[in-house]
């Protein structure tokens, strides 16, 4: 929540942790808003780039590592 006071309490945060069953208050209204539909050239773009990506030469790892110990 944008405002402080429309925030959860830790206690109340912990409650909610350590409950099976709570009570939520409503949902309110965001503080931003994002529009959920992209522009159609922005779309596109983002498809080009990532196409782009994907034919990118990269190097394979070849060593495996056979025991694990923690530092």
């Amino acid at each position: 929540q944008e405002d402080p006071a429309d925030r959860p309490t830790l206690p109340a945060i912990t409650l909610m942790l350590a409950s099976n069953t709570i009570t939520l208050p409503l949902p309110q209204q965001p503080g931003f808003f994002f529009q959920s539909r992209p522009d159609q050239d922005f779309v596109a773009e983002g498809l080009e780039s990532r196409s782009m990506a994907r034919s990118v030469n990269c190097s394979v790892n070849d060593a495996s590592i056979t025991a694990l110990e923690p530092r």
